[in-house]
């Protein structure tokens, strides 16, 4: 195990989910980095919100949780997200434009947060617009550390698919996280044949996306079936466990946040896969994506 510990930097939406039983504190980035410091590590959001209320209680909530928090104050609005569920609990998104998050500028603070970072991770909602945000997360990566853990968990919402931001984004990476209905898209994408979508096929498609973009590690989750995390030495494929769904906002986030989190603190692609898998079913019991860990889930962790 290493003696210090690890850190790691995300950059990103920092927004309010707004879910049919009230605000909820949200964005992939946020949500990954909320469980990433609930697993052990030094956690770090670079983000940004609006000169408002909306935004300043964000702030505070997610320090609140043991988050380091470079948030940039700018002339935008605090992100909003609307979220309706289905009968299932699964969310559908309607993520608001033009807000702060859109805008996050590299200043010398982040250069200096990611240069020290062991690991960044980032995703394809914020590079939604052109300039502001897509840039800082293009400098962020050409920053990092040469032995940094690169963390690209690509989110296809709004819309957005870009193949120029996807590769540039897969190129910076080490790992990649991807869920089954992403898969196909992505492949499309890059030209790649995917033969079938068993277990197999998607495997298939995993490999070839690993060693066209040189990716240490692909994780693909599958909702309520399975996940798959697949190095170049091994592969864990675990069941999703049956739950109590209240919702299920946040869920993949959670799983790349500890999964990540594991890995930094030394434990084996095996062990990190099995303590995401725990901590995202247990995000599915709850409401929103930032619950209080269980007595259970935090003895387990230690």
């Amino acid at each position: 195990m290493p003696q210090s510990t690890p850190s790691v930097v995300t950059i990103g939406e920092l927004l309010w989910d707004m879910l049919p039983d009230g605000k909820k504190p949200g964005g992939a980035p946020a949500n990954f980095v909320y469980h990433a410091a609930c697993n052990g590590v030094a956690a770090t959001a670079v983000t940004a919100v609006g000169n408002d209320d909306l935004g300043r209680e964000l702030v505070s909530l997610l320090s609140d949780n043991g988050v380091n928090v470079s948030a940039e104050v700018n002339d935008y609005p605090t992100g909003i997200t609307s979220v309706s569920l289905d009968a299932n609990g699964v969310p559908e998104y309607d993520v608001v434009r033009g807000v702060a998050w859109d805008h996050i500028a590299f200043t010398d603070e982040v250069r200096g947060l990611v240069e020290q970072a062991d690991a960044i991770c980032y995703g394809s909602i914020a590079a939604r617009e052109p300039q502001g945000t897509r840039d800082a997360i293009y400098a962020m990566i050409d920053a990092a550390r040469a032995d940094a853990v690169r963390f690209f968990d690509i989110n296809i919402r709004s819309g957005f698919v870009d193949k120029e931001v996807i590769s540039r984004f897969l190129d910076g990476a080490t790992i990649l996280k991807i869920n089954d209905e992403e898969l196909p898209v992505v492949a499309r994408l890059f030209g790649i044949d995917m033969p079938d979508e068993s277990i197999s096929g998607q495997q298939e498609v995993m490999r070839e996306l690993r060693d066209r973009f040189g990716l240490d590690v692909i994780i693909l989750t599958a909702g309520a079936a399975y996940s798959i995390v697949m190095g170049h030495d091994e592969t864990s494929i675990l069941p999703t466990p049956k739950v109590e769904v209240a919702d299920t906002v946040g869920a993949g986030d959670s799983f790349s946040g500890a999964f990540l989190a594991y890995l930094l603190r030394g434990y084996d692609l095996a062990t990190a896969h099995r303590r995401a898998v725990e901590v995202s079913a247990f995000v599915c019991t709850c409401s929103g994506a930032w619950p209080a860990y269980s007595d259970a889930l935090k003895e387990e962790q230690a």
